[in-house]
């Protein structure tokens, strides 16, 4: 659902290449995580000034970050959800793997993770955030 509005947005934009999440100066970029986290830490406190009694003033939002915590909380909803265990962790390896610019699961991982590939997993992967 949220590809097809981002890809349905982009299109009514004109924009029809590039990466997805971009920040825009002299030349369209690839957003790194501390661009994203400065538009989360505005689009929060917007929120906090209409809403103040959903995030409190003793909340710091400049703790939370694109580059862990909305892992952890799917994960803690994914576990509230009674999602199988091994659906969790093929996410999870997904999010160290790409971490790694796709490289293999550090040592310490189990021979599963370390050799499935991630494009070949999509089905797997994508039941951790159907079941959401």
């Amino acid at each position: 659902v949220w590809l097809c509005r981002v890809v349905y947005g982009y299109q009514k934009l004109g924009v029809t290449e590039g990466p997805v999440f971009r920040v825009e100066g002299e030349e369209m970029t690839k957003a790194r995580v501390r661009d994203l986290d400065l538009m989360l830490h505005e689009a929060l406190e917007r929120l906090r000034q209409k809403w103040p009694n959903h995030i409190p003033a003793s909340v710091n939002i400049k703790d939370f970050s694109f580059d862990r915590s909305f892992r952890r909380g799917a994960t803690a909803e994914a576990q509230n959800q009674k999602i199988p265990e091994e659906v969790i962790n093929a996410n999870n390896r997904w999010r160290a793997s790409e971490g790694k610019k796709g490289g293999k699961v550090a040592k310490g991982g189990n021979m599963m993770q370390y050799y499935t590939e991630v494009r070949a997993a999509i089905v797997s992967l994508l039941r951790f955030s159907e079941s959401l």
